[in-house]
């Protein structure tokens, strides 16, 4: 039984400072969250009611502490088999991941290891809706606004004048690995794979959505992206999650999954129904592989200030 409830979204305090603003309290500016609020092991989500469904699956979840802030974040804290574990709803795409990321990072001691659970279209033929692809790597796809704004008038665009793909950013290997194999035991009924994860700057444009009230030159996006790189999702944060984890100068562990909502090529979209089966299917998926996941004793966030005591 999921269990709805209404969170009032916190408003700030004065803040302090420019270059990183928190307030008197130490809460970040856009999470909202203080040291004490975040676990070291953490299971990002796009969407708040797929949080609410997967706090469902923590071993006490009325106990669980929740906060939802003004600028849309939305995260609970507490135990799965005994750990600590935090479920965040960051919204969508590279902006929200970032503040995401960098504002936990400042508030937890010791590594931080992030699982993202997301949703994504494929232009895959290998990837029916409901598929669910692990990200083996990923890649980054942004519109050039200053290619746009001189005008072609040729009746078929070069994507990629207008459009830069960047390399591939891998996730960490270990947490990949115990990720896949229970992704593999969720028992879906529906294909495991693993493959790239390309994510856009923008749901429409830079993923090859054609919208008639825009030049985005972008009808030959998709097929051009997968000439490039065997793309078998497309999404808006996964790319921006393994990047901030590369650079940490080794202090984040991440890795991330999506599955299929919406067949590209074919057109199909999945249904509501679906959709909560598969989230809590996969959402227990990832909360064992946080689990899992081996972190020193001695590196772990630990305090009076700590909700998980």
């Amino acid at each position: 039984r999921i269990m709805e409830e209404k969170i009032v979204a916190q408003v700030p305090k004065d803040l302090l400072g420019t270059e990183f603003p928190k307030d008197a309290e130490g809460r970040v500016y856009h999470v909202g969250a203080k040291r004490g609020e975040i676990a070291n092991r953490c299971l990002f989500v796009g969407d708040p009611h797929r949080a609410g469904i997967i706090k469902n699956m923590l071993d006490d979840p009325e106990k669980a502490y929740h906060r939802a802030s003004t600028r849309g974040f939305l995260y609970y804290t507490g135990h799965k088999n005994g750990v600590p574990i935090s479920i965040v709803a960051t919204g969508m795409g590279f902006p929200m991941m970032d503040f995401a990321v960098r504002e936990l990072r400042a508030v937890v001691d010791g590594p931080l290891v992030i699982v993202r659970l997301g949703s994504c279209g494929s232009p895959s033929p290998q990837c029916p809706v409901g598929t669910t692809v692990a990200a083996s790597s990923a890649v980054r796809v942004d519109q050039i606004p200053e290619a746009l704004w001189e005008e072609d008038t040729s009746p078929q665009h070069d994507a990629l004048k207008y459009y830069r793909i960047s390399p591939e950013v891998k996730p960490d290997a270990q947490l990949h690995s115990i990720l896949v194999k229970h992704l593999t035991a969720a028992g879906t009924g529906l294909p495991v794979l693993e493959g790239i994860t390309a994510a856009g700057d923008s749901y429409y444009s830079s993923q090859g959505r054609v919208d008639p009230h825009f030049d985005d030159r972008n009808e030959h996006l998709v097929d051009q992206i997968m000439e490039k790189h065997h793309v078998m999702a497309i999404e808006m944060e996964t790319f921006h999650l393994l990047h901030l984890a590369k650079i940490s100068k080794g202090s984040i562990h991440a890795a991330g999954c999506a599955f299929v909502m919406a067949q590209r090529k074919s057109q199909q979209m999945m249904n509501n129904a679906t959709k909560e089966r598969i989230e809590k299917l996969l959402g227990e998926s990832c909360l064992q592989t946080l689990v899992d996941f081996p972190i020193e004793e001695s590196k772990l966030m630990k305090g009076p200030e700590c909700v998980w005591n």
